[in-house]
């Protein structure tokens, strides 16, 4: 049996993000579940109570769209602190509707700094005895992200908490088994977000730097700039650039564990280093790879075009001397 879900988005742009949210949720549901995203919000009439016991077409239509319906996600910006006009005139339509009752709802707030409208739409729903499902009920940073719909899917972080929703939903609402589980990943940086102990475990034993005490990875992490991703298990990956954030950066330490690899963790962090504010305009960029050559290729990364102009100072054996001091 078809698990219907019905996606409502909050604004009426073109290029919403809430939007953009609705839809990679469409594309990533699995059966039994589908979720459709409605589009006839801007065509609601602005709510009048005298109509309410017999309302135009579109109200009429979203009703039974809502009573069709097993869930609903809500994906909603904030307007001047306030929740907005398109979302609160549906709500409204709705007050008195029974087939909204009850019915298991998946909130959505894509910008961590929207705290106001996001409480209000849940008092409001609240109020109209919506049944909020707090597991299904997420911030996501996507503001500022700049990410389209497509990258949104393509995204390990985004891609599983809308896979994390769209599993709470069908818990919820009964509709058979969920869509398959997946780590829910999240992009982190700076030091203080760092899980020090777990990235000295993997660099530790890693081919380019065994045997490294805690006290060097600790150093290093403290004076670079770090970025990392984490899930339900902990930090599952980490990158540092070491960098005057004006003219030179050197990308190290690079790494994904072994059972997260193949899920984009590596090109989640890259992408949010490449487009650092801080390491805009640089003269050079540098790194080292053994074997992926072709992974950073795709973000500018080239051979060294002289490379008889380069020289360094090496001592591959500098963890082992200072271990037998």
């Amino acid at each position: 049996m078809t698990t219907k879900v019905l996606a409502l988005s909050g604004s009426l742009r073109a290029e919403s993000i809430n939007s953009a949210f609705c839809r990679a949720a469409a594309r990533l549901a699995t059966p039994p579940m589908t979720v459709s995203v409605y589009s006839g919000l801007g065509s609601v009439p602005l709510f009048n109570a005298d109509l309410d016991g017999d309302p135009p077409p579109s109200v009429r239509a979203l009703r039974s769209a809502i009573e069709g319906s097993a869930a609903l996600i809500i994906a909603s910006p904030e307007y001047a602190h306030g929740i907005s006009g398109v979302i609160k005139n549906a709500l409204d339509w709705l007050v008195s509707f029974e087939g909204f009752v009850g019915k298991p709802i998946a909130l959505v707030n894509t910008s961590p700094r929207a705290t106001l409208a996001y409480e209000a739409l849940g008092e409001v729903l609240r109020t109209m005895s919506a049944n909020i499902v707090p597991e299904a009920s997420v911030t996501v940073a996507l503001l500022g992200a700049k990410l389209t719909e497509d990258e949104m899917v393509r995204s390990p972080m985004v891609a599983g908490k809308i896979r994390g929703v769209l599993a709470a939903l069908a818990r919820r609402s009964g509709g058979g088994h969920s869509p398959p589980a997946e780590p829910s990943y999240a992009l982190v940086t700076g030091y203080a977000s760092m899980d020090m102990k777990s990235i000295h475990d993997f660099l530790a034993s890693s081919y380019w730097s065994p045997g490294v005490a805690f006290e060097v990875v600790d150093r290093a992490a403290r004076n670079s700039m770090c970025f990392g991703v984490r899930c339900e298990e902990g930090q599952v990956a980490f990158a540092r650039v070491v960098t005057d954030k004006a003219t030179f950066a050197y990308l190290a330490d690079v790494y994904v564990a072994q059972s997260h690899r193949g899920k984009g963790l590596a090109r989640l962090m890259l992408d949010a280093i490449v487009r650092h504010p801080d390491l805009q305009g640089l003269r050079r960029f540098l790194l080292a790879t053994r074997d992926a050559h072709s992974l950073y290729g795709k973000y500018g990364f080239t051979p060294i075009a002289n490379p008889s102009r380069l020289m360094e100072i090496h001592d591959p054996h500098v963890y082992a001397s200072s271990r037998s001091r």
